[in-house]
């Protein structure tokens, strides 16, 4: 009978479980590394492609800026045109609205001043000798078939010194006076008030006398 002995001292059991433990963490480690790596690159590539958007947004708004520098002369032209002759179209003419006017006075009326709005209103002064001749005035402008309304706002008088209230005596030499009643005549001053039919002012033509009458007084605008 064979009988085997063994005199060296038994090995301790590997722990098994540590080892597992030890595998699994390195595991884990590698995939959290994996995973930021990738999360990372991510980032990265949205970065580079939000950099390459504002590099062709800057692109598009310099090509831009180029095309309106370019079209700009020719377009405040235009503008400057357009504005001109709109401005042209929807002015009133003075020349044949102060001409009429002028054509209404009596003689010896004369216009004093002279406001125009681009609304239609205007507003005159009017200097005559009589406060009749007012009255006949106001009438004649609301007939006109281009004046919407005619206000006479205020009337007044200022006297003014008859130059011919003094005679001369051929035979002695000498001035005597009139009666110091007549040596000022007064003169009536009346303010108008005036809308115009636009429309229709503007169809008047533009010439330098209406019906033969010149333009009298002095007018300031």
């Amino acid at each position: 009978m064979l009988v085997e002995i063994n005199l060296l001292p038994e090995k301790e059991p590997k722990k098994i479980g540590f080892i597992v433990f030890i595998v699994s963490l390195l595991l884990l480690s590698l995939m959290a590394g994996a995973f930021y790596f990738y999360q990372i690159q991510s980032i990265n590539n949205q970065i580079k492609g939000i950099n390459d958007q504002i590099a062709l947004t800057k692109k598009i708004v310099t090509q831009l800026g180029k095309s309106e520098q370019t079209a700009a002369p020719t377009s405040s032209v235009d503008l400057l045109k357009t504005a001109i002759k709109k401005e042209t179209e929807n002015r009133v003419p003075t020349v044949p609205i102060i001409q009429h006017l002028n054509s209404l006075l009596p003689e010896r009326g004369f216009i004093l001043s002279f406001s125009l709005q681009d609304s239609g209103s205007l507003t005159i002064s009017v200097q005559f000798d009589t406060a009749t001749e007012s009255a006949n005035f106001l009438e004649n402008l609301n007939q006109v078939g281009w004046i919407k309304t005619a206000t006479l706002t205020s009337l007044t008088s200022t006297p003014l010194k008859d130059e011919t209230s003094s005679t001369t005596d051929s035979t002695v030499g000498t001035k005597t006076l009139s009666n110091s009643a007549n040596q000022y005549l007064p003169r009536y001053r009346g303010e108008f008030q005036i809308i115009l039919k636009i429309e229709e002012a503007k169809k008047l033509p533009n010439e330098q006398s209406v019906d033969g009458t010149e333009m009298k007084g002095a007018v300031q605008r």
